[in-house]
């Protein structure tokens, strides 16, 4: 019984222990996506919201671009934009940037904080904080709606 539990032991711990202290990912031990890391340079759409002042910031509101929720838009958007269809995307945001503001003419009060919406597809630095907004090598701007 102890032989067959240090063998368990061996044969399941000593690998995940490995995968840890070398930093790598080897199967089974994270085939979830969650622990992959994505290719490099990784690129990504954001959603900017732009205040008053012009000064840019991430949207982390979701009722700004209800119904698609921003993981949905931006890979919506993402998806549009790597099939070579630019337009399109910039048609979905003139139509969400045109429910915005009915919606706010409703008197939504929440919808009042930006005055723009910016999608950018920005192109992160590898380095310490790989995935920040602040670290990124390149940051294209696909469309610009105002509120």
């Amino acid at each position: 019984m102890k032989l067959r539990f240090v063998i368990v032991v061996v044969v399941l711990f000593v690998p995940l222990l490995v995968c840890f202290v070398m930093d790598r990912e080897y199967w089974p031990y994270s085939h979830f996506p969650l622990f992959v890391r994505p290719p490099e340079p990784f690129q990504w759409v954001r959603i900017i919201g732009v205040r008053p002042d012009g000064k840019e910031e991430l949207v982390t509101n979701d009722s700004y671009v209800s119904p698609y929720g921003l993981v949905r838009l931006a890979f919506t958007i993402d998806n549009l934009v790597r099939e070579g269809r630019e337009q399109d995307a910039r048609q979905v945001m003139a139509k969400l940037a045109e429910r915005t503001r009915r919606r706010r003419k409703m008197g939504l009060s929440n919808l009042s904080l930006y005055k723009a919406l910016r999608v950018y597809r920005i192109q992160y630095a590898p380095g310490p904080r790989p995935y920040s907004d602040q670290h990124f090598t390149k940051k294209a701007l696909i469309s610009e709606e105002e509120l």
